[in-house]
C-alpha cells in the first residue's frame, strides 16, 4: 500500500512547526515546506523511492560524506523547547561509530546533535554552555537495517528533560539534564552530519520536521505517527 505524506495542516501543533523538509527531491536543494530554511546539498545527496510512502526519500552515503545544511539562523537555534521527528532507514548499525540524523554543533562550538551509534543507542546530546555536552539522553534500540522507523525527541527546556520516541511511543526513560537552555551557537544546521567529527548518516531520511519552541505531548507524538497511516490509499 503506497501512502502519501500528510499535509502540514494535518500535523499536531501545525502552526508552530519551524521547518519541514519532506526530502523528496532527487538531488540539489531540499525545500522547507513551512518556512525559508531550504537545505543546500553537499556531495550529492540523492533520492530514491521509499518503500513505505509514495514520496521519495533522501539517501545519504557515509563513505561519500554527504549531508544537507543551512547557515546558522535563529529559527533553528534550539535555545528553548524543541521537538524533532523524521522517518529513517539505516544501512546497518554503525558499530562503535555514529550516524547523525541532524546536528547544529561542532567540537569547538557545541549546540545539539541527534544520532544513533554505539550498537543501537539513540542519543540527543546538547550543550548549555557551548563547551561540554551536559544534556545527554541515550536509549538502546535494536534498529534493524533496511526497516523504516519514525524516530525523534522532545526537549522540555524549563525542566531540562528529554524524551525519545520510536514509532509514536516513548522509548526508554525520561532523561533529566544537568542544564536547561541549549546553547545558541553559530554553527550551521545539518541533516545527515556533524561535520568536524566526520559523522555522517548512512541510509535514508524522509520527512524531517522541527518544532523550535514547542514541546509535543505524548498524545501529539502518537497523533503525528498515526497521521502517516490515516490517509487514503494512493492507489485507490
Amino acid at each position: 500500500m503506497m501512502m502519501a505524506l500528510p499535509a502540514n495542516a494535518d500535523l499536531p501543533q501545525s502552526g508552530s512547526i519551524t521547518a519541514r523538509w519532506k526530502l523528496g527531491e532527487s538531488s540539489g536543494t531540499r525545500v522547507d515546506s513551512v518556512g525559508s530554511n531550504d537545505l543546500s546539498d553537499s556531495n550529492t545527496v540523492t533520492g530514491t523511492s521509499s518503500p513505505q510512502f509514495g514520496a521519495d526519500a533522501s539517501v545519504f552515503e557515509e563513505n561519500n560524506s554527504e549531508y544537507l545544511s543551512i547557515a546558522d539562523n535563529a529559527a533553528l537555534s534550539g535555545s528553548g523547547d524543541m521537538s524533532f521527528f523524521c522517518w529513517t532507514n539505516s544501512k546497518g548499525e554503525p558499530g562503535a561509530g555514529y550516524n547523525t540524523f541532524m546536528s547544529k554543533s561542532s567540537n569547538a562550538d557545541r549546540g545539539y546533535e541527534f544520532r544513533v551509534g554505539d550498537y543501537g543507542k539513540v542519543e540527543l546530546v546538547a550543550s548549555t554552555d557551548g563547551s561540554t555536552f551536559d544534556i545527554y539522553s541515550s536509549v538502546t534500540v535494536s534498529m534493524v537495517e533496511h526497516v523504516w522507523y519514525h524516530i525523534g525527541f522532545v526537549y522540555d527546556a524549563s525542566a531540562g528533560e528529554v524524551k525519545t520516541y520510536i514509532n509514536g511511543a516513548q522509548f526508554g526513560a525520561t532523561t533529566t539534564a544537568q542544564g536547561t537552555s541549549i546553547y545558541d551557537n553559530a554553527v550551521a544546521f545539518q541533516i545527515g552530519a556533524m561535520l568536524d567529527q566526520s559523522r555522517y548518516m548512512d541510509g535514508w531520511i524522509q520527512d524531517a520536521i522541527m518544532w523550535n519552541g514547542t514541546e509535543l505531548t505524548a498524545a501529539e507524538v502518537e497523533d503525528l505517527y498515526n497521521a502517516y497511516f490515516n490517509l487514503p490509499d494512493e492507489g485507490d
